[in-house]
């Protein structure tokens, strides 16, 4: 996608400013950094592909990789903004370690919330959309993804959690974002419990906060290429202690999910107008005689989803933000992922984050059918054998461990 606002400095008197990383921001202000987790490497060998000619479409953007250390910093006269994790201090807009100005594309640019001169590294950023509100310290966890549920639970509520497990940070007020579904919320009181002060900001507000308390990133996603005809792109990183720490507030809090009774044998029933499993009917009724129980997860509360998956031995389900509760998934339950075969589909996303949760998933890839128009949105069948090809073998491999 061209973005022809890219170059621009100036536009009705308003003048760009700098943008850099919080860690070059950082180091410029020397301010010192609140170590939470060292870095932790996390290897993400090639997920089983049915049928085997599809293990073509897997091309692997690495054996592993080492997550960075993750921290908090204090900046002084901060502003936030709802709806973007890019925050302002000292005449300067900050970004997060991960993002690379030159690769990677925001959504904040799609909306036109700012324009990027990425050869500059300037950005004009209009904050002005409403009267800035005082308040002396909070820590920041607004972001443009926060709405979905699968960014959500990979990349922003393992950050809460490892903020909020610190002790020395426990009279720190959050900020997040407005209009979050119930289910996220309800994941947010989870974690944090409901004595902590919360400021909810809406997508045109801001607030200057004397304090602001910043944790680098524990999961980035890059919303898509800057460039055009991008080939090799990120699938995600993750950090495992993130997820660790996140599941363990949880299962601290509800330490009956593990003894509760739900099926161990899950198809998770996808509702959406985009990435259609076309013969999902099909798919279902051989599944339902198979003894699997058809779940609609967006019909379950997040305590239930959660349950449902830790205590799953086989879940299958196409690609989706349900999928992201893989996190809190058994180690040893057999994932089944169905996608379609679109070349430059994401695939190691879902490992990404099954890798750094303890898990493995298995891809059955199926045949677009209207890739032309929908490119990685594509519908898309799956053939049952196989889907009945892949539930063999990791049933097999099952017996073979046991």
């Amino acid at each position: 996608m061209k973005f022809v606002s890219a170059h621009i400095d100036q536009v009705d008197g308003r003048k760009s400013q700098k943008i850099l990383s919080l860690g070059e921001f950082c180091h410029l202000n020397k301010i010192t950094k609140g170590l939470l987790v060292v870095p932790a490497e996390v290897k993400t060998p090639k997920p089983d592909v049915y049928p085997k000619t599809a293990e073509r479409l897997l091309v692997s953007p690495h054996k592993d990789y080492t997550y960075p250390g993750i921290f908090v910093v204090i900046l002084k006269n901060a502003v936030v903004v709802g709806a973007t994790n890019l925050v302002a201090a000292s005449g300067k807009v900050i970004h997060h370690d991960l993002f690379r100005i030159d690769e990677d594309y925001t959504s904040e640019e799609l909306h036109a919330r700012v324009h990027i001169n990425t050869r500059r590294s300037r950005i004009l950023w209009d904050r002005g959309l409403a009267e800035l509100q005082t308040v002396d310290k909070a820590v920041v966890f607004t972001d443009a993804c926060a709405f979905n549920y699968a960014h959500w639970i990979t990349e922003i509520l393992p950050r809460i959690a490892l903020f909020c497990g610190d002790p020395q940070y426990d009279d720190v007020p959050l900020i997040i974002d407005a209009f979050l579904h119930e289910n996220i919320m309800d994941s947010l009181y989870q974690i944090v419990g409901d004595r902590r002060k919360v400021f909810i900001l809406d997508a045109d507000r801001m607030l200057d906060v004397k304090n602001l308390y910043t944790v680098s990133v524990t999961g980035y996603v890059p919303f898509q290429p800057r460039k055009e005809g991008v080939k090799i792109h990120s699938h995600g990183l993750f950090s495992p202690d993130a997820f660790e720490c996140m599941k363990a507030r949880f299962f601290l809090r509800n330490e009956e999910v593990s003894k509760e009774s739900w099926p161990e044998r899950v198809f998770l029933k996808r509702n959406s107008e985009i990435r259609c499993l076309v013969n999902a009917n099909e798919i279902e009724a051989y599944l339902s005689s198979q003894g699997f129980a058809i779940v609609e997860p967006e019909k379950l509360s997040f305590t239930q989803q959660v349950s449902l998956f830790k205590n799953a031995k086989t879940i299958i389900g196409s690609s989706g933000a349900a999928l992201a509760n893989i996190v809190f998934a058994n180690e040893n339950a057999n994932i089944f992922i169905l996608m379609g075969g679109y070349k430059n589909t994401s695939f190691w996303y879902w490992q990404n984050i099954a890798c750094a949760s303890g898990s493995y998933i298995n891809y059955v890839v199926g045949k677009c059918v209207n890739s032309d128009y929908s490119g990685i949105h594509s519908d898309f069948i799956i053939e049952m054998d196989d889907l009945k090809d892949a539930i063999k073998d990791a049933i097999k491999d099952s017996e073979n461990i046991l």
